[in-house]
């Protein structure tokens, strides 16, 4: 991969609109990593650049749609989530509905690092090589559930060097900034390998459940579409829902009283609706309809 194409998709990333979407795609939003390698790194700009790294490589494997940066620093700052990345399974759910996107991403840069080695004799010949390498952890939220989908793990290094006649350097080592860049960019390739092949489970599982968005003339529209693989022909159970349960120790919603109230089917698919029939019982707006 060149630096001019990385340059070019990360510029088209800020000039897109507010999502990159296509159909049957995953659409997710990725948070600004936070920043946990050693103390002497902590005012590098790490966590942005695996963010502006995983979101390059997110679009480049053809499998997700992803929302554009300065969108989600923006709706971060309006409501008051705090610094860009730290979001919590609790606060993503709102995060990634405010966004329109199905999977929040947050992650860590959990090691960075440089490493020299070198020798010669003084003043006529050596040489020296520079080892950069970085550690990301990577989490998938689904914002429906605030459930952590799927974690992931991602390494990178790149060596560099040269030799050195008689004090001129043949090679030297690039900015702290740009190789930081070029680590993050081989380290969240081994991240979108593993989430990418868990693309198909992830759409089957989030297109098992949606809510009814609209009823009316004796249609039943869900909020679900192509964009979560449902087909026509496909039964979905209507579920009225009921009081929370609340855990007393972390205050997170455990599950929901339901009770089943109507059966549809899907007549007609849309990118991001479902048309279906009443087959019987009755539908509400803002019902959970779960797909048989």
């Amino acid at each position: 991969m060149t630096k001019k194409f990385i340059i070019f998709s990360l510029a088209l990333l800020l000039l897109a609109p507010t999502v990159i979407l296509s159909a049957g795609k995953v659409r997710v939003a990725v948070m600004e990593f936070e920043n946990n390698a050693a103390s002497q790194w902590s005012s590098y700009g790490l966590g942005k650049a695996a963010q502006d790294a995983l979101v390059t490589a997110l679009v480049e494997s053809g499998n997700f749609s992803v929302i554009e940066r300065q969108k989600i620093d923006m709706l971060l700052a309006e409501q008051g989530f705090g610094e860009s990345g730290r979001v919590t399974p609790q606060s993503a759910a709102k995060i990634g509905k405010l966004l329109g996107v199905q999977i929040i991403i947050t992650g860590s840069v959990t090691q960075f690092g440089r490493e020299e080695t070198g020798g010669g004799i003084a003043g006529l010949v050596g040489g020296k090589v520079v080892e950069w390498s970085g550690a990301l952890d990577a989490r998938m939220i689904n914002v429906d559930t605030g459930e952590i989908m799927d974690v992931a793990k991602g390494e990178g290094t790149i060596t560099e060097g040269g030799a050195r006649i008689k004090g001129v350097h043949l090679a030297t080592s690039g900015g702290y900034n740009e190789r930081a860049g070029e680590v993050m960019l081989e380290a969240v390739e081994d991240i979108v390998e593993q989430f990418s092949e868990k693309v198909e489970n992830l759409k089957e599982t989030m297109g098992s459940s949606a809510k009814v968005a609209l009823v009316k003339d004796g249609k039943v529209y869900l909020n679900v579409g192509s964009n979560y693989g449902v087909e026509v022909g496909d039964i979905f159970v209507i579920l009225s829902e009921g009081e929370a349960i609340i855990d007393p120790d972390t205050g997170l919603e455990l599950d929901r009283e339901t009770s089943v109230t109507g059966r549809l089917e899907v007549m007609e698919v849309k990118a991001k609706v479902s048309i279906c029939r009443i087959v019987n019982g009755n539908a509400n707006k803002g019902d959970l309809a779960k797909k048989k």
